[in-house]
């Protein structure tokens, strides 16, 4: 037996560790997408109660498991299971890990399959969302190079997903393609595993997938039952009733109390309050979290729900003391920054949005957000020139920020004057 948590494999682009348990079953899991990278390894305290041997792996740089350096990752793991006689074998993941378990499925013998939040390919013709991670090693790449079901023909499969999210073009095709077994996460969009254990089953659910001892009715069952006291499911479905605002209100009451008044709750439900005019009740509700449990600490939480508050038309007075602490309680999480300038720009404080831009821009893809809201402060400044700047900064950071681009496009729309000018000065000076 090897040392259990020994490293497999181990460069600069893929990293292995093994533990070695159960002679009969091995779960093989890929680590999911993380910024900044490297992702943490996946799985290892799930694999560990079922008692299964494991193979845990992680990208380094997020590349997707597609790289070259990853075949011979592959290798590796091959070969440690050539010096065993497993007969189970699970490949498992989510998002880029869903993409990895099912790339790599054939490859490492795999007898089955589960994933959540999948995506099945990586073209991007139908994937745009994280193409900025691979541009660099799929040049020349044909239909089959960005292609996963190809590693997992054969292989059965279940699958963790929402059927009405962004991820509905790779359900569909594990679907019809694949043969594969879909178990509906609804309102999670790409967030399924976030949603699973918001309600307290993700555990459960992914353990009994992987040990192969369950029933698709049961574990169905369960994933309905914990949207009762699912804070994350609740305020997800009372979203979707925005133009329903008599069940939006009846949702938002039932929220608050199946989840024992939880803070962030209470604030989200806040803000959908203030977008539906009650002004008075929202702001109560927010100063309520701020000086009862939040005890006058400031989060992310907070930080939306005035940002949102005051953009609603909500007086600044009403939740002065939550942006005055904003305003003094530093160093802060980059979405806190994020939420507060947004307040600032909502409530007409332009230069201190600005300054608070300074504080968390960089040239990650969490930046491109604050570019955007640099730019819609610039615009309201009439400063048309920079506006422009930073929705461009905000692009070419997030290809996946559609506003950044609408923005940079209604520019000239908004703005023809200046838009003739620039167009004339480009040409003057061409």
């Amino acid at each position: 037996p090897m040392p259990q948590g020994a490293t497999l494999y181990q460069t600069a682009f893929n990293e292995a560790l093994v533990y070695d348990r159960d002679p009969d079953t091995l779960i093989v899991s890929f680590s999911a997408r993380l910024k900044p990278a490297p992702p943490v390894f996946f799985g290892i305290g799930a694999v560990e109660k079922i008692g299964a041997s494991a193979v845990h792996i992680r990208s380094m740089q997020n590349l997707w498991y597609a790289d070259p350096d990853c075949v011979a990752c592959i290798k590796a793991v091959r070969a440690y299971i050539q010096t065993r006689n497993f007969k189970r074998i699970v490949t498992y993941g989510f998002s880029m890990g869903a993409h990895g378990a099912l790339r790599h499925a054939k490859g490492l013998g795999a007898t089955q399959v589960v994933i959540g939040a999948p995506v099945a390919t990586l073209n991007p013709a139908v994937e745009k969302r994280w193409q900025h991670d691979y541009s660099a090693i799929s040049q020349g790449w044909t239909r089959k190079n960005y292609d996963a079901l190809l590693g997992c023909r054969g292989v059965p499969i279940v699958v963790l997903a929402d059927r009405a999210s962004r991820d509905a073009v790779h359900i569909n095709r594990l679907e019809k393609d694949a043969g594969a077994v879909i178990l509906s996460v609804r309102y999670a969009d790409h967030a399924v595993p976030k949603m699973l254990k918001a309600g307290g089953v993700l555990g459960q659910i992914t353990r009994a997938l992987m040990s192969g001892s369950y029933d698709l009715t049961e574990i169905r069952s369960t994933i309905q039952k914990s949207r009762k006291t699912n804070k994350m499911y609740l305020l997800a479905l009372a979203r979707h009733l925005q133009n329903q605002p008599a069940r939006q209100e009846r949702v938002l009451r039932y929220a608050v109390t199946a989840c024992d008044g939880a803070p962030d709750v209470v604030l989200a439900a806040a803000g959908l309050r203030a977008k539906r005019g009650d002004f008075d009740l929202a702001a109560r509700d927010i100063m309520g979290v701020f000086g009862g449990r939040n005890g006058g600490r400031i989060n992310p939480a907070l930080g939306q729900a005035i940002a949102e508050f005051c953009e609603a038309g909500g007086k600044p007075e009403a939740v002065a003391p939550v942006a005055d602490a904003f305003a003094i309680e530093t160093p802060r999480t980059r979405e806190a920054h994020l939420w507060h300038a947004r307040y600032l720009r909502f409530t007409g404080q332009y230069q201190a949005a600005l300054a608070v831009h300074d504080r968390f821009m960089g040239k990650d893809e969490f930046s491109a957000h604050a570019y955007f809201e640099r730019g819609q402060v610039c615009e309201l400044l009439g400063d048309y020139a920079a506006a422009r700047d930073a929705y461009v900064a905000a692009a070419g950071l997030n290809p996946n920020l559609p506003r950044a681009a609408r923005a940079l496009k209604n520019l000239n729309v908004k703005h023809p004057v200046w838009a003739l000018k620039t167009r004339m000065m480009d040409r003057l000076f061409r």
